[in-house]
């Protein structure tokens, strides 16, 4: 969500020419608050309130690109601008922790590479339900052209 939240605020500057329709912590809010409401989940998930499950990220700050901090009103713009995935070090997921240190602390969860092997397999089965397995050969002119086509 952090890069797809990124490219929005982006898009908008670059349509409008203008950074504060869209500024770090409206976006927070759109992949929080308002991505819940949008799924008819805002009594459930989407904010920290009692009676929701408590669904929380923690962000390691202490990447280069997250850095300096100087100014702590700057914590969620560099989180919202600069920081990714790789950046998450801690999950909960209804209320049970799930990623600790940015490692796997889910008992139940399977190990990443049946996760993988899953995806790959589900993601074969889609490309042939849709009989689209040729959609991932490469094109032919895409390597040993100097411009794709020529």
């Amino acid at each position: 969500m952090l890069s797809q939240g990124r490219i929005a605020a982006q898009l908008q500057r670059a349509h409008h020419g203008d950074t504060s329709l869209l500024p770090a912590g409206r976006v927070l809010e759109s992949m929080t608050v308002d991505a819940a409401a949008a799924l008819g989940l805002a009594d459930e998930v989407g904010s920290l309130a009692p009676g929701t499950r408590a669904d929380v990220i923690a962000i390691d700050r202490r990447a280069a690109k997250l850095g300096p901090h100087l100014d702590a009103e700057q914590a969620v713009p560099r989180v919202v601008h600069y920081a990714d995935g790789g950046d998450v070090s801690f999950v909960m997921a209804d209320g049970a922790v799930r990623l600790r240190d940015g490692e796997v602390v889910a008992p139940e969860a399977p190990p990443i590479e049946t996760v993988l092997d899953d995806a790959a397999a589900a993601a074969e089965t889609a490309l042939d339900r849709v009989d689209a397995a040729d959609a991932l050969a490469p094109h032919p002119d895409l390597w040993g052209a100097v411009r794709y086509g020529e």
